[in-house]
């Protein structure tokens, strides 16, 4: 009697656990497989215009990315990740070089239109998103503001 007692609360809590699991759980399953993932200061190194951005305009970049509101995935079609990876446009993007976990993935992040796009490779494997955050359209408005002028000058 007391093994049926015994395998009935074990098999309830197992079932319990795997319907409704923790908290903890659901926000660890999610962080990992999330498409736009929060950046850590010490994992990554952001260029732009082939200068590394450092100190407070570093930090600043990163609160503005992680603070971004995910809208859209964009279709990328069979044998036209090339085209998605480097565009053929005048706009000069935010590289961010991603080292988490022995994992590296790149980051190319550019303001078009009414949003930012954001190309993600890791591996052979490309994906391109668009964010919604009026810093981050700031930030690579004034960058690419800066890199015209620096190319009219020369």
């Amino acid at each position: 009697m007391s093994w049926a007692l015994l395998i009935t609360l074990v098999l309830g809590t197992v079932v319990k656990l795997l319907t409704a699991p923790p908290n903890i759980v659901v926000v660890w399953l999610t962080e990992r497989y999330a498409m736009h993932q929060k950046l850590k200061s010490e994992e990554v190194t952001i260029t732009f215009d082939q200068k590394e951005l450092t100190g407070q305009e570093k930090e600043d970049f990163i609160q503005s990315f992680n603070e971004a509101a995910f809208l859209v995935r964009n279709p990328i079609f069979k044998g036209f990740e090339d085209e998605v990876l480097n565009p053929d446009t005048d706009i000069v993007p935010y590289v961010i070089d991603v080292n988490k976990k022995g994992k590296h993935s790149t980051l190319s992040v550019y303001y078009a239109e009414d949003r930012v796009n954001v190309v993600k490779q890791r591996n052979k494997k490309v994906i391109s998103y668009s964010l919604n955050s009026e810093e981050l359209s700031n930030t690579t408005l004034k960058g690419q503001a800066a890199c015209s002028k620096h190319m009219q000058l020369v």
